[in-house]
Formats: structure tokens, sequence, C-alpha cells
């Protein structure tokens, strides 16, 4: 495989050695290195990307320009798409519950399911797909699984509401843990406001 300039034996190893595995995702590969060779990134930055996201650019379900064009397209700054890719790409490939392949049009079903809950746009895009774009390749039926196991523990209506909007990633699996589930029970009885528990994003 010909390198791009600016990387190196390195940068490429993971990817090669997916394509060992998997010698039929070079002709996906390929589809998404042209994708970042045309990008505005520089070299450098595209061969983060591979490095660290190697399944983003062998996936034979969606591409890297179908992401980022979901991702700009939804409101983040072509920055902050990037760096959703180059360090969390491979989350949003497929559900953390059971491996489904994930896709653009499931994303957003994602994002109308949150909204029900009370997110707004700027909450998506500054916390979720910032932070947790695990979330959004969580299929309906596994979110609203979610809900059932919630309600089953007790919980009503309003106490769903605040554990969505406090801790989203909740929604992207389980089984939980004994100390989750004792998270989750603080939350339901906080007094605090909606961000006492939110994580934060370090590049």
């Amino acid at each position: 495989m010909q390198r791009s300039p600016g990387t190196s034996e390195a940068d490429v190893a993971p990817l090669l050695a997916l394509l060992d595995a998997e010698p039929a995702a070079e002709e996906h590969m390929l589809v998404n290195l042209d994708f970042l060779r045309s990008s505005k990134y520089k070299p450098r930055a595209v061969a983060k990307l591979v490095r660290r996201q190697p399944e983003l650019v062998t996936s034979s379900t969606t591409t890297v320009a179908e992401w980022h064009q979901f991702l700009t397209g939804y409101g983040l700054s072509e920055e902050a798409a990037w760096k959703v890719l180059t360090y969390s790409g491979r989350k949003l490939l497929a559900s953390a519950v059971d491996g489904t392949p994930n896709s653009p049009f499931n994303a957003g079903q994602a994002i109308l399911f949150l909204k029900g809950y009370g997110w707004t746009d700027e909450d998506i895009i500054s916390r979720v797909m910032a932070c947790y774009p695990e979330v959004l390749a969580a299929t309906p039926e596994q979110l609203q699984a979610v809900v059932d196991a919630l309600r089953a523990q007790g919980f009503d209506d309003e106490d769903i509401r605040r554990v969505v909007l406090t801790f989203p990633p909740l929604l992207a699996g389980g089984p939980y843990s004994d100390d989750l589930l004792a998270l989750i029970a603080r939350i339901r009885i906080s007094t605090h406001n909606k961000y006492v528990i939110s994580g934060s994003y370090h590049v």
C-alpha cells in the first residue's frame, strides 16, 4: 500500500493489520483514503486519524465522508468534526451493545430520541457528538430497552428524563454494574442542575 505524504510506517501499521485480517476491506479503505487526501486537512492530521481509527478507514458500512458530512451538517465545525472522527470515530461505527452496524440515518434516529427527552440541538452538538458519540450508535430498540429497564427499577417519566439529560452514556449499553446503578440512584435524587454529571472532551 502506498503511503500518503507525511505518514510513517507506524501510522499505517494498524491499517495494514486490519487489511491482513480482512483483505476485502482494501476497497473501502481506498475510497476513504481518496476522501482524506482530497480534504483540506494536513497530511499529519490524516495520518493521526488513520493511526488512531483504522476501523473507520476500512469500514464497509459507511464512509469517512458520510460521517464527516453528517457531523458538519448537523452543526459541528470542521475542526470539531475532525476531532470526533480522529479520537472517537470507531464509536460511531457500531452499537456498543451488540455490534449492530451504525449509519448516519440511525444516528439521526438517536438524536430524535434525545430531543424527545429535552435535549437541544446545541446540547447534542456540544455534549453528545463531542463527548459521547457512542450514544448515536445505539439503535432505537436499544434506547427504548434502557428506558424500559429504568421503569422496571421504579423510575417515572420525570426521573427518566433527568437521567437521560444528565448521564447520556447510560444509553450506550448494558448490563450495568452495581456502581453504575448506585450512580443512577444518585442522579435520581440529586437536586443539582442537569449538568451535575457530565463528561469533558480532551484532545
